[in-house]
């Protein structure tokens, strides 16, 4: 949800149709449990331009309720077109 909330934020400018997902990666610090309530705090880690595409790179800590993280990911966005800032 913290990916698509970034996404949808009119200030960052993404257009989704304008978007292919390079790569994801996950490491988990312990396996996800029935019943956990989790929450996702994201950070855009990297900005850079290519070939006229902005190659967006994100890290998300996923965090149990008593604040213990359960798994980071990692992604890797291309977006060609539009103006993210």
């Amino acid at each position: 949800a913290a990916l698509q909330d970034l996404m949808r934020d009119p200030e960052v400018g993404i257009e989704l149709h304008h978007v292919v997902h390079g790569q994801q990666k996950f490491t988990h610090e312990r396996s996800v449990r029935a019943g956990d309530e989790l929450r996702a705090e994201l950070s855009v880690t990297g900005l850079r331009l290519l070939g006229g595409a902005e190659i967006i790179t994100t890290s998300s800590a996923i965090t149990d309720a008593t604040g213990d993280l359960v798994c980071t990911a990692e992604a890797v966005l291309v977006h060609s077109g539009g103006g993210a800032s």
